[in-house]
């Protein structure tokens, strides 16, 4: 869509990882994985003499886009690394490693400086702030304990059942658009990613930010005529507002 016919901003959908909060340095999800599954009794994991955190990962992959859709549950998905890694787990034990991975993810996530600030000059301003991610259960864990479903007006998921697709596919942008009672063009965009903005300004976002710093390798090969970027995301609150310094 071009620039045309575009309506003025009511607000502002933002992406999750990169532009609200990011994961702790150092935190692998795998690796806490490997380390409870190496703990198991060797009679559990005849197969392998020790599972290592790139086999997880590889094992892992196998259900990761299916995972963050919603077209595989917790259980099958840890049923599935299971049996690639020929380790027999009992439903406690899955029902256990479930509980423990989606603590270790949620615990060793954090909001980033200015988030709250920014939600909170644009909703003070009568602008509505969504958050819109490409993430499984875990990351729906984490962003209930970093409280962001009852800071912001609406939170959307790649793996909720009303989506089930990823960025840049146009029906989750929409769908972030619906729970605002909004239409996409009355709506600005924020990711750090390019392939989602563009997936965004396809579909009919009024404005698109680039939050530039987590992959600076990237290069604009798109070029809406509104395109701006931050580097803060505190910064974003003034690039909505139309009467920001």
């Amino acid at each position: 869509m071009d620039d045309e016919g575009r309506a003025d901003i009511k607000a502002l959908i933002v992406d999750g990882f990169g532009v609200m909060l990011d994961i702790e340095p150092g935190f692998s999800l795998t690796k806490n994985v490997a380390d409870y599954l190496n703990a198991l009794p060797k009679s559990q994991r005849k197969w392998v003499r020790r599972v290592t955190p790139a086999y997880v990962g590889w094992a892992r992959a196998h259900t990761g886009v299916a995972f963050e859709t919603g077209k595989v549950s917790r259980k099958q998905r840890l049923e599935s690394m299971a049996s690639r890694l020929r380790i027999r787990l009992t439903n406690e034990q899955l029902e256990e490693l479930d509980r423990l991975e989606m603590q270790w993810f949620a615990n060793a996530c954090y909001l980033l400086p200015g988030a709250i600030s920014m939600v909170g000059k644009l909703q003070s301003e009568d602008y509505k702030v969504a958050l819109c991610s490409n993430h499984n259960p875990n990351g729906v864990a984490a962003f209930h304990r970093l409280g962001l479903y009852q800071l912001l007006d609406a939170v959307v998921v790649s793996c909720d059942e009303d989506v089930e697709t990823l960025k840049p596919d146009p029906k989750i942008y929409h769908v972030a658009a619906d729970r605002l009672d909004l239409s996409l063009n009355q709506c600005a965009f924020a990711d750090d990613s390019i392939r989602p903005l563009q997936g965004a300004w396809k579909a009919g976002a009024n404005e698109v930010y680039w939050m530039k710093g987590t992959y600076p390798e990237q290069r604009i090969k798109f070029k809406p005529k509104r395109i701006k970027s931050v580097t803060r995301t505190d910064g974003l609150a003034n690039l909505v507002l139309p009467d920001a310094g």
